[in-house]
């Protein structure tokens, strides 16, 4: 696989853990007017607040999702990847001398 093709698909994943981390700050933000969280505070939310708490846990186990089945993996490409590169180019450059 192509360094090329490699960074396009990291651009995408960074792209959509952006996204569930903007997500995540919003909820976070929309929170903080209710946290922490009692049991009197508990029994009274109301549903816009509930709204609230699960789009943080949904976008917090969407952006483990990404960054553990996606991001890794493709790190771990780039870096074998560039790893190669460099080895060539180093046994390239000591070939000509």
């Amino acid at each position: 696989m192509s360094n090329d093709i490699i960074l396009n698909k990291l651009e995408r994943i960074f792209f959509e853990c952006n996204k569930h981390i903007q997500r995540l700050n919003s909820a976070a933000t929309k929170m903080s007017f209710f946290m922490p969280l009692t049991s009197q505070k508990y029994i009274n939310l109301t549903d816009d607040e509930v709204g609230n708490i699960d789009q943080f846990l949904f976008r917090f186990a969407k952006l483990q999702d990404a960054i553990g089945q996606k991001l890794f993996k493709v790190i771990l490409l780039f870096l074998k990847e560039l790893n190669y590169t460099m080895i060539i180019k180093h046994n390239y450059s000591k070939d000509k001398q």
